[in-house]
């Protein structure tokens, strides 16, 4: 049993017309992760306080290190804070078919990765590094609260 199967030739026209209806994607630029910058810098500001507070850290003595502390933080936060909010539209896009532009993935990201880094920031510093110099103890403990929420973050993309 043979079977006469006729394949018919897509003029460019036709392809034309069956994309016409598809719009492009945007594609999110690095750009977009600095508006979250502001609240990354702020959230990262506590440590520096705790530190200052409870540890006796001296900023002027120990500026290298609060500075690289606090960049870090900084960056891991906003890149965290960037990831989980885009999750969040991408994943409202798809239940509302088509897409979303609200302002609740903000809220959310920055509730979800300040819970995580204030747990962690508490417990390293209070638990975990207690015996180490604060400065030392500043920047393991930015790393190690920093990371996590990072991590986790990449993963949900």
């Amino acid at each position: 049993m043979s079977r006469n199967t006729r394949q018919t030739a897509n003029t460019p026209e036709d392809e034309e017309a069956a994309f016409a209806g598809i719009s492009p994607t945007k594609r999110p630029s690095s750009f977009d992760a600095l508006k979250y910058l502001p609240f990354a810098l702020l959230t990262s500001l506590l440590s520096i306080l705790l530190y200052t507070s409870v540890r006796g850290l001296e900023i002027q003595n120990d500026l290298p290190y609060v500075i690289v502390g606090y960049l870090a933080g900084a960056a891991a936060l906003t890149f965290a804070y960037h990831n989980v909010a885009r999750w969040i539209k991408k994943q409202r896009s798809v239940q509302m078919k088509g897409t979303y532009q609200g302002s609740e993935g903000l809220w959310f990201t920055l509730f979800y990765n300040n819970a995580i880094y204030v747990f962690l920031l508490f417990i390293c510093s209070h638990i975990f590094f207690t015996s180490f110099p604060a400065a030392t103890s500043l920047v393991l403990t930015q790393l190690i609260a920093t990371i996590p929420p990072a991590y986790l973050s990449s993963l949900s993309i």
